[in-house]
């Protein structure tokens, strides 16, 4: 599971791949808030791109 914040309502949430959408390929990946809706490129500096697992500490 991918942990996020959503910018918009500051909710946290695990994603999982069935989340998140773009390119895992070049990084660039986008998760939708199941909350708000709010759509938002997820960072990715704590994340493994090719297999989504989270590792280290979540951005504060």
């Amino acid at each position: 599971m991918i942990k996020a914040v959503c910018d918009r309502c500051h909710v946290q949430m695990e994603l999982d791949k069935s989340s998140l959408y773009g390119d895992m390929a070049q990084g660039i990946l986008y998760f939708v808030c199941p909350y708000c809706s709010h759509s938002e490129p997820l960072s990715t500096s704590n994340v493994d791109i090719l297999t989504g697992q989270w590792f280290g500490e979540p951005d504060k």
